[in-house]
């Protein structure tokens, strides 16, 4: 890959490269992504679990924007550009949390976080009635998603997936937070690629931890290795 996304797929013996890779005998797939609660994403924000993560075929994490938080949305995207990432950050709102400022500030508040760069929207549905009427028109106009909570969440590896017959998680999951160019394997998109050994491909039984983990073209993990690069990860925005 250059520039972190995928040049082109099937024979490569025509091109030239700083660094091959043999995969023979894996399965290649899309890296995970997920959305975490808000107390992983502290941890995450504090610089910690972000490899337990790749370990489980995560390339990409989703945490929730308190609106409350000291710092604005933007002021943490500044601060996490300033970091080595070894994996990609987005980021939510919640209409939940919303709810309970004044109705005359969820404009400013809502339109804030998404013009800071937040990728979509948590929806209830329980707390609809406590929402300012341009809420939904502003998250429509700023071409925002609207997720169910406890929608896409990072708790599942490829293989626990594939024990429940779900193949397709990762393009479900970047059209729904507007990744349209992650989250499938096609030439042009980003290189967030998760490698297994399988002991039968037909089935797609993969053991449990992958064998290595590409982030935007870096290897970000290998088993039985420590992280060879601590950098490949980036703040995905809107």
């Amino acid at each position: 890959s250059t520039r972190g996304r995928i040049d082109d797929l099937g024979d490569m013996d025509v091109f030239a490269a700083k660094e091959t890779i043999d995969a023979q005998g894996m399965v290649a797939l899309p890296g995970l992504i997920g959305l975490v609660d808000p107390a992983v994403a502290q941890k995450i924000l504090a610089g910690e679990g972000a490899e337990n993560y790749l370990r489980q075929g995560y390339s990409t994490l989703i945490l929730p924007h308190s609106l409350r938080a000291e710092k604005t949305l933007r002021e943490t995207i500044a601060g996490l550009r300033q970091r080595d990432l070894p994996l990609n950050l987005g980021f939510v709102v919640s209409l939940s949390e919303l709810a309970a400022f004044p109705v005359a500030e969820q404009a400013t508040f809502l339109g804030d976080a998404l013009f800071d760069g937040a990728l979509a929207v948590v929806r209830n549905d329980t707390v609809a009635e406590q929402l300012h009427p341009l809420t939904h028109r502003i998250v429509s106009w700023l071409n925002r998603r609207q997720i169910i909570e406890n929608e896409f969440l990072a708790n599942k590896s490829w293989p626990e997936l594939f024990a429940e017959k779900i193949f397709h998680s990762t393009h479900r999951r970047a059209e729904a937070f507007g990744l349209h160019e992650r989250g499938q394997i096609r030439i042009g998109d980003f290189a967030d690629l998760v490698f297994y050994r399988c002991s039968s491909t037909n089935k797609l039984e993969c053991e449990q931890t992958p064998e290595l983990m590409l982030v935007n073209g870096r290897i970000a993990f290998s088993a039985g290795a420590q992280p060879v690069s601590l950098g490949g990860g980036t703040v995905l925005v809107r």
